[in-house]
């Protein structure tokens, strides 16, 4: 028996498609599939796209009939077989942004590997497997707990150890005081505070290490915090200077250039600006925020722990950011070899979460360094594994 198939054709071409179509569905659905074979062309192809979508899931299929532009060629031309193959080679229609798993097989099986940088603290590398472009994360604590310190020395890292080309917006300080917090750290010592015993030379030998490599770029905001100036400097940082990594001290001060009343949804805005930032241009992102104060007598300054929860806003950098570093400490402790504490509090990467380990402000050098008796293992109690990617 030999097969034949209902066959119609468009009134008008194919700009007639989609009103032919809409005007004639309820006949369409009477067949168990329609096929839409228009010209082959980028005219025809988008005409049949668009009808195809009047039609039910895995009813409407798209058909291309090679070598030739339409049927009426492929007849003329004496090639019915041309036809025929196109019948049986039409392919369901799949919007755009829908994709069958089935055909996901090579990217499964690829080696992908996720490019990274290292962190200076070998407990953030076990346990974050490294800083990524594209990225966001944002470290935290209460007021004077170090979080600067704790940026500026991994900008410091990036820079000197690892040869990157790093952006450092710092918003509480001028220019003048980050570029000496650099160079003291490679001189260990707080030059902003005085000089020492370091002369001339020595200091213009650390300043060529760290300022005079051309790989650190400073943002020199003149008391103006209008964040759309301020983000056109940073994406020129990424675009201009080459910047694969910013660092953004801090969200607080940008937010309030804003002209709101509604802290809440200033800092929802920025978040979700910044957020769009990274991903565009693919740079890494640490982005230094405060924390609301918890309830209780204990504030973060007493040492208090810290959480997603105390962050400001609706939630938004915590549901925005990669990684969300809270850093807790006692200040007014008498101890002075009591470490602050680094706890992951989110890890979109690999998921784990809890205390990683323990850093230590040493005020002769003006570093923030590792303490290497830091316990780093899983078996932690605080430790958890966060389950929402």
């Amino acid at each position: 028996v030999r097969k034949t198939w209902a066959c119609v054709s468009l009134p008008n071409g194919a700009d007639s498609a989609e009103k032919s179509v809409r005007s004639n569905l309820d006949w369409l659905l009477k067949f168990e599939e329609v096929i839409l074979c228009f010209d082959n062309d980028e005219h025809g192809q988008k005409a049949a796209k668009k009808a195809v979508q009047l039609l039910p899931p895995r009813k409407g299929k798209i058909g291309v009939i090679e070598g030739y532009k339409d049927a009426s060629d492929a007849l003329v031309d004496g090639n019915s077989k041309a036809i025929m193959q196109m019948v049986w080679t039409a392919t369901e229609y799949e919007p755009d942004g829908i994709v069958s798993g089935s055909t996901l097989l090579k990217a499964v099986l690829e080696d992908l590997k996720v490019e990274s940088v290292e962190y200076p603290y070998s407990f953030l590398n076990e346990k974050l497997h490294g800083l990524r472009k594209g990225e966001l994360v944002t470290v935290t604590a209460g007021t004077g707990i170090g979080k600067s310190t704790f940026v500026s020395e991994i900008a410091y890292d990036l820079l000197v150890r690892q040869g990157e080309t790093v952006g450092y917006v710092a918003l509480e300080e001028n220019i003048r005081r980050t570029a000496r917090r650099f160079v003291g750290m490679e001189l260990d010592y707080p030059i902003h505070i005085d000089r020492g015993y370091f002369n001339d030379e020595q200091i213009e030998q650390a300043f060529e290490k760290t300022l005079g490599t051309g790989r650190l770029f400073l943002y020199d905001h003149f008391g103006s915090l209008d964040p759309t100036v301020l983000l056109n400097r940073v994406r020129h940082l990424v675009s201009g200077c080459g910047c694969n990594w910013i660092i953004f001290d801090h969200l607080s001060i940008l937010v309030s250039g804003l002209d709101q009343g509604d802290e809440r949804r200033a800092i929802d805005q920025t978040m979700t600006k910044l957020r769009s930032f990274v991903e565009e241009t693919n740079c890494g992102m640490l982005l230094v925020s405060h924390l609301r104060r918890p309830q209780g007598d204990k504030g973060h300054e007493n040492g208090a722990q810290t959480s997603l929860s105390q962050l400001r806003g609706s939630h938004s950098i915590s549901q925005l950011s990669d990684v969300c570093i809270g850093l807790e400490r006692d200040q007014q402790t008498q101890d002075c070899n009591e470490g602050t504490t680094v706890r992951v509090l989110k890890n979109r990467f690999t998921g784990w979460c809890g205390v990683s380990g323990q850093v230590n402000y040493n005020e002769n050098t003006g570093r923030m360094l590792e303490l290497k008796s830091s316990n780093t293992k899983s078996t932690n109690l605080n430790d958890s594994f966060e389950t929402d990617f």
